[in-house]
């Protein structure tokens, strides 16, 4: 599960996930460039805060994927709305 964004320019990013909580399992968010290189990997737990994920773009990019990694049996809830900010 993910999401595409367009025209990023060269910078700082924080990737904010709205009312994202994960239940049981572990959860691995990847931020993933137009050349499909792994920018980011952060990973959640049940424990872990929902606060955001920061990423660095050294150069300007077309597209960004990001996707959700959910292990077997994970519990979670899906974002509510989803955030790039610079």
């Amino acid at each position: 599960w993910g999401f595409y964004t367009n025209n990023l320019e060269a910078g700082n990013y924080q990737l904010f996930l709205g009312s994202f909580k994960v239940y049981r399992g572990t959860i691995t968010i990847e931020i993933i460039d137009e050349n499909m290189l792994q920018i980011n990997k952060h990973i959640l737990k049940p424990s872990s805060s929902n606060g955001p994920i920061l990423f660095k773009l050294k150069t300007s990019q077309k597209q960004i994927e990001v996707r959700i990694l959910a292990e077997h049996n994970a519990q979670f809830t899906l974002p509510s709305y989803f955030i790039v900010a610079s």
